[in-house]
Order: C-alpha cells, then structure tokens, then sequence
C-alpha cells in the first residue's frame, strides 16, 4: 500500500493550490484526502500529517465497521429460517 499524490497549483494565485493524496488499502477500499495550501516545505509538511491522521481514522472507521457488518450477517443468518 503506498500514497498517490496529485498537486495542481492555481495560475491566479502565486504558489497555492490543491494538493490530493489517495491511499488505497486491499481490504478497506480508497480513501481520499486533499485541501489547499502553498506549495512550501512548511505547508507539505502539514498536509503529510494531516493525511496521515486522517487516514489512520478513517481506517479505525472502517474496520469497526466491518466488524459490524459481519456480526449483523451472521446473526441475520442465524435469524433466517430459510437461509440453508
């Protein structure tokens, strides 16, 4: 699993843009996470951490959530007096 990046910066305004950064996990699915700022060390920086705190969330989101959707199957299986 690893990062793709994708920046684009704004021809009207000097050095700021939109930076996109995806991860894509096998099991999870794609997460996106983007925002603007300048395009200097000290913005990158910022937006590394930010991404990574997001995505270290989401990934804790969607994991619980997994979890649940498992449980809820097995007791609507277990429920079902069709199912074989």
């Amino acid at each position: 699993m690893s990062w793709e990046i994708n920046v684009t910066l704004a021809k009207e305004i000097n050095q700021v843009g939109s930076i996109l950064a995806t991860w894509t996990d096998p099991s999870l699915g794609v997460f996106p996470y983007s925002r603007n700022c300048r395009a200097n060390l000290a913005s990158a920086d910022a937006f590394i951490s930010e991404a990574i705190m997001a995505r270290d969330a989401w990934q804790t989101y969607q994991a619980e959530n997994n979890t649940k959707a498992v449980w809820v199957l097995d007791r609507l299986n277990t429920a079902d007096p069709e199912v074989i």
